[in-house]
């Protein structure tokens, strides 16, 4: 019965995020401009929320009260760190920090009702103990959301750092063809996929709307948070400061992260029989014991047995 209810919280709440999500997605002033673009005739109010989807109307402002409670009461240096892990993750969910703080909240609850259902009902155990189950349930969602975001920040940056020597490379060829180095950045972008050529897109959207090209590059810096790529910003900007040839940079930072890269296979590769130690001594060596000396142990069993007769 505790599991039943657990998962109608649960997903009445997903219902709930689903309406937060088509809320704030068609209030925001984009949606409302392609409204407005799209609608040739002029419709009333009533008819406009009409228009709306169903889910939108009926959970909606349920949904926009349940996350200005979690705006309001919630800290600002945790909306701030959340952000910018979501930041630094790639935002692959495009969520708030409200938003997370909010699905934190109910995978902790639910976490909670499904710990004590396994203790109580599942276990059979007493009520202190399924209190302890409880509060281990709700540890575990409470923290589900920053793993998932944990893995998403890992993968995002093993992408960029495996793509950034390439994309050096290109950059170098593209600028010692004579493009500039924002024409070679928009190269980039339309030859190599991933989250790096992502970054080098919206660097050349910023500097092209007027944003210096340093301060671009400094807040694609604090976006990836990936050593490598923190070493070629530090370098074009100072490059540029100095009025040094950016060529030239592109071309030592390129066979600097070859090399780098290179350290890192020959580093992967000395771990991997450290890696292969334990299942060879845990797991291989047993099975092949049992095989090789388990007949000639039986046999001499037997002839113990037999001599002692």
């Amino acid at each position: 019965m505790l599991v039943l209810i657990a998962l109608t919280f649960f997903l009445s709440i997903i219902f709930l995020t689903i309406g937060i999500r088509i809320e704030r997605e068609s209030t925001s002033p984009l949606a409302r401009l392609q409204r407005q673009t799209k609608e040739t005739q002029e419709l009333t109010p009533e008819e406009a929320e009409l228009r709306r989807p169903v889910l939108a109307r009926l959970i909606g402002p349920v949904a926009q009260r349940a996350l200005l409670l979690v705006a309001r009461f919630s800290p600002p240096g945790l909306k701030d760190s959340i952000r910018r892990r979501l930041q630094i993750a790639g935002n692959p969910w495009r969520a708030h920090s409200e938003e997370v703080i909010f699905a934190k909240i109910v995978l902790a609850a639910t976490g909670a009702i499904v710990g004590l259902a396994l203790g109580a009902a599942v276990l059979h155990k007493k009520p202190e103990q399924s209190v302890l189950f409880a509060l281990g349930g709700s540890a575990v969602g409470f923290l589900l959301v920053d793993w998932m975001i944990l893995q998403k920040t890992k993968q995002r940056r093993k992408q960029i750092q495996h793509s950034l020597p390439y994309v050096l490379d290109l950059l170098c060829v593209s600028v010692e063809a004579g493009l500039a180095f924002d024409a070679a950045m928009q190269k980039v972008t339309e030859k190599v996929e991933g989250p790096l050529s992502q970054e080098f897109q919206q660097v050349a959207y910023e500097v092209r709307i007027g944003k210096p090209r340093r301060d671009a590059l400094r807040d694609m810096r604090d976006r990836c948070a990936v050593e490598d790529l923190n070493t070629f910003v530090a370098a074009i900007v100072q490059a540029e400061r100095l009025g040094l040839g950016i060529g030239q940079v592109l071309r030592v930072q390129a066979d600097l992260m070859r090399n780098l890269r290179r350290e890192r296979a020959r580093e992967a590769a000395m771990k991997i029989p450290v890696k292969m130690l334990f299942p060879l001594v845990f797991l291989i060596l047993p099975a092949l014991f049992a095989v090789i000396l388990g007949p000639a142990v039986i046999q001499m069993l037997d002839n113990l047995g037999a001599g002692g007769r």
